[in-house]
């Protein structure tokens, strides 16, 4: 059998299978046999804390439809009609100024991002941020610089202080607005990460609508946590880092990008081994050996690196020092969140998931428990469901065509290989999905990585197919998700 053929009946094989299983789950569920739900909540999306409206049936008749659409795009002249017809379509637009256009693709997601946001109805109000954050800013110190967000609660309480005056808003409901305005900004650095990596205007178009298109997507409809004001940098970063690998930046601007990210959000520091290869890059250490590692740590360019991230680190502790002492007349050392433990480690202060036993309440699992393992392959479904499938077949059937050489392939597997890491060892203090959106970058590094194997070292054309099966198999997966925690759906049902 043909790589490219074998490839191809293993993702339409394991798309069908998705499409299978969440057809049986919503069955099951219909039947009234939801005790098992626990097991797919990657798939199955029907709870609600407060009112069980989820149209069960209508489920159903839409998993349906998908599995019914998951058979039909495995014929390849089905596939190679709709690859055509988009290309006819996207060839006919004429655009003049890129970014202009790009510009206002992103603006008119904003009413579509109203529509569909977030609902405050479908989680705890008492966990809202703009009751534990905003609202008590004046208050507590803490709130004022979360200090695992400073920049993100700084500029939350700020708006939120601008639109109580303007428009008399209250916390949640400035909050709610601060995040669906990250939308554009989200779709703008999306279309330009599109725009940057492949050539083809199919292409182009494709990735874009597949970084979109899973559990990731619920960030662009007002996700209520710091982690979407942060994870836009983090896509600002990785754009500015292809960009500098490719010889068409300054190393500085994805350093300063990093940086921006980390204090918007603490939970991309395991992005500091991708952001020390780019060191590396930069002095022109391409093998990394332990003779190399210490001779690039130990020399004046390194010190010049951490200058690069300590100046505006001390600039905005001063910042920090100078409201804290202002509005709540203390110092920034006196604040409870600054401990590195409480940082990164959520209520109990406790990084890492325990390896045998758990001991506090915070702590749902153990790292070598059936739970843990649960947890991890709904992440996956949820957030990237062809994600590693994809990616361990390409790496496995044309492992001797891949050039694990090159620049910016390696600096996406150091990324991709931290974030697993990440996704398997911390302690997030929350089970199921309440968690999504610390895991949530996975979809977008192991579709980069794959998409950037499958155009520069597989046959012309591959691609495109995979793309469309992946996109539509991942969108019947995601639009279920994006509903049921959607504000107008919850008003249509409730009615």
């Amino acid at each position: 059998m043909k790589k490219d053929d074998l490839l191809k009946k293993i993702i339409i094989s394991f798309g069908i299978f998705l499409m299978l299983l969440q057809f049986l789950s919503y069955l099951v569920n219909y039947l009234g046999i939801k005790n098992y739900n626990y097991l797919l909540w990657g798939i199955i999306h029907t709870r609600d804390p407060v009112n069980n409206w989820t149209p069960t049936l209508g489920l159903l008749i839409y998993s349906i439809a998908t599995l019914l659409i998951a058979l039909l795009i495995s014929i390849k002249k089905i596939r190679s009609s709709i690859i055509i017809f988009l290309k006819d379509a996207i060839e006919r637009i004429k655009i003049k100024r890129k970014i202009w256009f790009f510009a206002v693709i992103s603006l008119s997601f904003i009413p579509l991002s109203f529509i569909f946001k977030f609902s405050n109805n479908t989680v705890n109000s008492r966990d809202h941020w703009g009751i534990i954050i905003v609202q008590k800013a004046l208050e507590d110190p803490s709130r004022l610089f979360y200090m695992s967000a400073p920049i993100s609660t700084y500029l939350l309480f700020i708006f939120h202080q601008l639109t109580s005056y303007l428009f008399s808003w209250d916390a949640i409901k400035s909050t709610e607005i601060f995040f669906l305005l990250n939308a554009p900004l989200y779709i703008f650095i999306l279309l330009l990460l599109a725009d940057s990596l492949v050539k083809s205007r199919l292409q182009k178009v494709m990735l874009f609508l597949l970084l979109i298109s899973t559990g990731f997507m619920q960030f662009l409809f007002g996700w209520y946590d710091a982690t979407t004001f942060g994870f836009v940098w983090m896509l600002l970063f990785l754009y500015l880092s292809y960009l500098y690998i490719k010889g068409r930046t300054k190393f500085i601007y994805p350093v300063l990008a990093f940086w921006l990210s980390f204090w918007t959000n603490a939970s991309v520091f395991w992005f500091i081994p991708g952001l020390l290869f780019l060191y590396f890059f930069n002095i022109n250490i391409s093998k990394l050996s332990a003779g190399n590692f210490l001779r690039g740590i130990f020399s004046k360019k390194f010190l010049k690196f951490l200058v690069l991230l300590l100046i505006p680190t001390i600039l905005l502790f001063l910042f920090i020092e100078f409201n804290l002492q202002k509005i709540h007349n203390v110092h920034i050392y006196q604040i409870e969140k600054v401990k590195a433990g409480s940082l990164l480690g959520g209520g109990d202060g406790t990084i890492f998931l325990p390896l045998f036993k758990t001991t506090t309440i915070w702590q749902s699992f153990t790292m070598f428990s059936f739970g843990h393992l649960i947890d991890f392959l709904n992440f996956n479904v949820l957030l990237a469901p062809f994600g590693l499938i994809l990616l361990i077949s390409l790496m496995l059937i044309y492992r001797k065509q891949i050039n694990f050489k090159n620049p910016f392939l390696y600096f996406m597997f150091i990324l991709l290989a931290f974030h697993l890491l990440f996704m398997a060892t911390f302690n997030t203090d929350e089970v199921e999905v309440a968690a999504w959106d610390v895991y949530a970058p996975v979809h977008i590094l192991t579709l980069i990585t794959s998409s950037f194997i499958l155009l520069n070292y597989t046959k012309k054309g591959l691609w495109e197919e995979i793309a469309i099966i992946t996109l539509i198999i991942s969108l019947s997966l995601t639009i279920p998700w994006i509903l049921s925690n959607s504000h107008f759906i919850y008003l249509i049902a409730v009615k």
